[in-house]
Formats: C-alpha cells, sequence, structure tokens
C-alpha cells in the first residue's frame, strides 16, 4: 500500500465510534447547546426559512426555542450580532458553517446537523491518516499516534459540535495533502483551492493559517493557487461589506494584545481548564516531534515546523484565547493537521519499545479521560474559575488534588511562574530521556 493510503474501512468505522460516542451523550446531555452554537443554529433556520441572514424577526419570534430551551436576553443577542444600514440584524459569525450544515437541517433539524458533523469528522479522521502517512512512512508510528489523536480530545469531544474549528481542521487537511505535499498528476489543485477559500470564508482569524499557506504554494511553483489563497482572505470582509455595508473591526469580537500573548501560549497547552495537554498528553510527542524535523530528510518538514506559529500566536494573543463556554481546546482543533504528522514523526524517531511504551502511555490517559468525559458530559464545561471540573472529580476518587499538578492561566496564582516552570522542566527532561537513553533510529522517508 502506498504512502497516504487510506483504509476503506477507516472511515466507517470512526463514524460509528462517534456516532455511538454522542449517542450515548445525548441520553444524558450536560447542556442543550453551548457557546456560539445557538447562533450558528438560528443562522442556519434563516435561511431555510426566509432565505436570508437577517435574524431580527428569527429572534422577535424566538424559534430559537425549537432547539434552545432558555430565552436568549438582549445583552445575549447584541454581543453576538452587528446592525446593518437600515436596522436588519446579522451575526457578527460568517456564514460559511451555517451553510455547511444548512443541508443536514433542512433533513433533520438539530439532530442531522450534529450527525452531519460526525461524518465531517470522520472524513477528516481519515484523511488525517493519510496525510501523516505522507509523511511519515513508517506504518507502525502513524498507526499509533492516529489511534492516539482520534481518542482523546480535542477532536472526539468536538467531532458533533457545531463550531467552526473541526471543519476549519479538514479543510486545512485537504489543502495540504492536494495541493503541497503532492506533485504532478496526483495533485488536485481544484480541491485545494476549495478548501483554502472555505477555510478563509469560516472565520476571519483563520486568515493567519491561509497566508502561511499561500506562502507555502508560492515557494513551491503553484503561484495561481498562492494569489487565490491570499486573495481568499478577503471573503469574510466582503460578506461582511455586503451585508452591513461596512466592515466590523476586531473590537466586535475581542481584544488581541502583547501582554496576552504569554499567558495565551502557555495556556494553550498547560491551562488546567482550556490547554491541551492536560486532556490529551499524546500532543506532548507533537513538540517533540518539531525538534526531529531537523533531522528529516523529506523538504516538506522545512516549512511544515513553521506553518502554525502565525495562528497561534494570534489566538495566544487574544483575550479569550480559551474559547468560552466550549469543551477544552477549543481554539488547538484548527491545528490538529499540523501536529498530527510531528507526534508521528516522533514515534518514528524511537525504537520499537519505546515507541510502544510512549504511545500506549500517553494515548490511554487521553482515552480514559474521553471515556470519563461519556459518562459524565458535564464535566466538558469548566467555569473559567481556576479550576477543572474533571480534576475536581477525579481528586473526589483518588484524593489526589489533580487541579494543583497544572497551572491556571485564565486565573494565575503567585506561583504560575514556579508551577509552570516545574512543568516545562519536567517535559524538557523527557524529551532528554527520549533523546538520549532511549535507543533510536532516524526516522523513514520517502
Amino acid at each position: 500500500m502506498r504512502n497516504g493510503a487510506i483504509p476503506l474501512w477507516l472511515f466507517p468505522l470512526v463514524f460509528v465510534s462517534y456516532a455511538l460516542y454522542f449517542a450515548f451523550t445525548m441520553l444524558r446531555p450536560a447542556y442543550y447547546l453551548t457557546g456560539d452554537q445557538v447562533y450558528y443554529l438560528t443562522m442556519t433556520a434563516s435561511l431555510w426559512e426566509d432565505g436570508d441572514l437577517d435574524l431580527a424577526d428569527e429572534y422577535a419570534d424566538e424559534i430559537y426555542h425549537a432547539f434552545y430551551p432558555q430565552t436568549l436576553t438582549k445583552e445575549d443577542i447584541r454581543g453576538h450580532h452587528l446592525v446593518g444600514q437600515n436596522g436588519e440584524l446579522y451575526s457578527r459569525h460568517g456564514a460559511g458553517l451555517p451553510v455547511l450544515i444548512l443541508p443536514a437541517w433542512t433533513l433533520g433539524r438539530q439532530v442531522g446537523v450534529n450527525l452531519w458533523l460526525v461524518v465531517l469528522a470522520a472524513v477528516l479522521a481519515a484523511q488525517l491518516f493519510g496525510l501523516m502517512h505522507e509523511l511519515v512512512p513508517d506504518r507502525g508510528a502513524v498507526w499509533w499516534g492516529w489511534v492516539g489523536v482520534v481518542l482523546s480530545a480535542p477532536m472526539i469531544l468536538y467531532a458533533p459540535l457545531l463550531y467552526t474549528e473541526l471543519p476549519a481542521a479538514l479543510a486545512l487537511t485537504l489543502v495540504l495533502r492536494y495541493g503541497l505535499l503532492r506533485t504532478g498528476t496526483e495533485t488536485r489543485p481544484y480541491v485545494a483551492l476549495a478548501g483554502v477559500l472555505f477555510l478563509s470564508w469560516l472565520n476571519p482569524r483563520y486568515a493567519l493559517l491561509v497566508l502561511p499557506l499561500a506562502a507555502a504554494f508560492w515557494l513551491r511553483g503553484r503561484r495561481c493557487l498562492a494569489v487565490a489563497a491570499a486573495g481568499g482572505i478577503m471573503l469574510p470582509y466582503i460578506h461582511f461589506w455586503v451585508l452591513l455595508g461596512y466592515v466590523p473591526t476586531l473590537r466586535n469580537y475581542g481584544r488581541i494584545a502583547l501582554q496576552t500573548l504569554p499567558a495565551g501560549a502557555l495556556g494553550l497547552w498547560l491551562d488546567r481548564e482550556a490547554g491541551l495537554l492536560p486532556y490529551a498528553p499524546i500532543y506532548l510527542l507533537a513538540l517533540y516531534g518539531v525538534l526531529q524535523t531537523r533531522k528529516a530528510q523529506n523538504p516538506a518538514w522545512r516549512w511544515w515546523r513553521w506553518l502554525w506559529l502565525p495562528y497561534f500566536g494570534f489566538i495566544s494573543a487574544y483575550d479569550t484565547w480559551f474559547g468560552g463556554w466550549n469543551p477544552p481546546a477549543r481554539m488547538m482543533v484548527p491545528l490538529l493537521p499540523v501536529l498530527s504528522p510531528l507526534l508521528a514523526l516522533a514515534l518514528a524517531a524511537m525504537a520499537p519499545m519505546a515507541r510502544r511504551v510512549t504511545a500506549m502511555t500517553l494515548g490511554s490517559a487521553g482515552a480514559v479521560m474521553s471515556g470519563l468525559f461519556l459518562f459524565h458530559p458535564i464535566l466538558r464545561y469548566n467555569h473559567l474559575n481556576g479550576r477543572s471540573h474533571l480534576f475536581d472529580f477525579l481528586t473526589t476518587r483518588t484524593g489526589l488534588d489533580l487541579n494543583a499538578l497544572w497551572p491556571s492561566l485564565i486565573h494565575p496564582t503567585a506561583t504560575l511562574g514556579r508551577h509552570a516552570g516545574l512543568i516545562l522542566l519536567g517535559i524538557a527532561a523527557g524529551y532528554g530521556i527520549l533523546y538520549t537513553r532511549w535507543p533510536r533510529r532516524a526516522p523513514k522517508h520517502k
């Protein structure tokens, strides 16, 4: 089987698994909808009922009660919407996601939408396997890494949810596979073009993913795709100009500040409520994989290790880098296509015994947490008060205060620097052991 080939049974296996996970969760839901999901569904309902995005009549008639039991206050609505020139009420969110889920809403309303998003998550899982295998020919390392990714947060948690992050990850995966990694007749420029334009349309902040893609297209001699990608960044602004007659500013969405960047950069990885590593330690290997790119012979790794930095830097400086009322690590979901091959590269550099021990230990920890989220869905949602519900739950059963093991960057304490420093030192020591003590080998390449 050639590198990048996806087993035919992979998609149905992931779809059935994620659909069962979602169905079991719905038997005992923690909340009906959280965060921005109610507003995306209201936009979708307006497209279906009225064929427009003016939501004034939808909120006046409270049609959202069909999928959301509570009544939205004027403050809730005002905080998520913009006023047009003639008094229309438009969402500050882009129309990409509502258009994507509109057929599913037409056929099955909210459950249909959730299942459609599970389908997309299964497609993403299959494409991630292909992406990882194209970059890391060591099939064993790819399998170990892929299983850890699909069974851990954030992917399994966001599979059925109405957020832009998972479709963005799928679009980015398609662009990377069919527009950048493949050559000659294996390139699919129209798939890459559709992916990069849809990525831009989903949310203006994904421009920080599109810009490095445009640069990579240019450097690889694919100038038409580079120009289209750079021009596609204007899509959300054209959308708002047509609807509103003006372009909303960053103040309509949040605040960017350099002083937020250090806490955001650490918090996206380490925060006990919103960080990636406390809930999916398998991604520790992605950081180790960055070190391994220096030895890799595949020229793609030269630009791969920098691909995620513009988006990551922007989100780190964003005042709501932690997302909001949603499961952990929401803002890191679009980076899954970049991080997953890096962790596979790290596993490929290890000797077989080191690989098995590392992948099973880190992957099992993430899978166990996903299981706890399944049986206790309320644990997915933290109150952003400096304490993780999952860790509080585990503390009552083990007597070990897990909240004390991870720092809070949302509510930093006086011991934050020492706390984060010890964790980073522990990670560095673990990498040192892998790098110097375990027998290792150079990653295989095409």
